[in-house]
């Protein structure tokens, strides 16, 4: 009996160690899933990085057109959400006593203007590469080349403008109409135009049929902030009530 009793809790204690030899098999395997998962993320993310990169290298600046690279450009920063370094000046370098913050944000414009400023060079002929190579500001390098290439630019921007300010919804969707309006806003800035939120819903506004009247009004009553994609929303909304109205009455 005491014998068959050992035996037992020789047994048990075997299996338990077993039993947490495999677990630990587990855990560890599961470590190494995570950390692996982790590895793919992020050199899926660099692969989309390079993927949206590329569109800077199917026509490198050459002075001729420089508006669609720019456009290609701000595109590649805004996917890389660093298009505040064509506006940012250079930071002063934080003091060794200074702050978590001030370090943190010297340290996201230094990784901005150099992610930045390679797509640039990366992105040019040779000889605008020879002209910009000296400077180490994005912002620098952006102004230098409005400065080269300023007159086609603004060119540019005075039609954009002139495509907003003139666009009315003639037919289609609201949807279409407004993202066509959204599309002259976003080429607008790009070529430099400085838009106010306002400015951009007050065009938008302005450029709807009658038929929007009841809902331009309510929208001016209720002195309503929306964004050009909230109003979009907004006035999809307000369409489809229209036209659901319109079949009750003629039912």
């Amino acid at each position: 009996m005491c014998i068959s009793l050992w035996a037992g809790i020789i047994a048990s204690r075997e299996i338990l160690k077993l039993l947490d030899r495999y677990c630990s098999i587990q855990v560890f395997s599961l470590q190494i899933g995570v950390s692996a998962f982790g590895h793919m993320l992020q050199l899926s993310e660099k692969y989309r990085s390079l993927q949206i990169a590329t569109i800077l290298n199917q026509k490198p600046l050459d002075g001729n057109n420089y508006d669609l690279w720019k456009t290609n450009f701000y595109i590649v920063l805004d996917f890389e959400r660093i298009k505040f370094i064509t506006t940012t000046p250079k930071s002063q370098e934080p003091a060794t006593n200074a702050s978590e913050e001030t370090t943190k944000q010297f340290a996201n414009w230094q990784r901005a203007n150099i992610t930045a400023r390679c797509y640039i060079l990366a992105s040019v002929v040779e000889r605008l590469q020879k002209q910009l190579d000296s400077l180490e500001c994005v912002s620098e390098m952006i102004q230098t080349l409005d400065g080269m290439f300023a007159k086609s630019s603004s060119i540019a921007r005075q039609a954009a403008i002139g495509a907003l300010m003139n666009t009315r919804m003639t037919g289609g969707s609201v949807r279409d109409h407004c993202l066509k309006m959204m599309a002259h806003i976003s080429t607008a800035e790009v070529m430099g135009a400085k838009l106010e939120q306002v400015m951009k819903i007050d065009m938008i506004l302005e450029s709807l049929p009658n038929s929007f009247s009841q809902f331009k009004m309510n929208y001016n009553m209720n002195k309503l902030k929306l964004t050009p994609v909230e109003l979009m929303h907004e006035l999809e909304s307000a369409e489809k009530v229209s036209g659901e109205a319109r079949k009750c009455l003629s039912c």
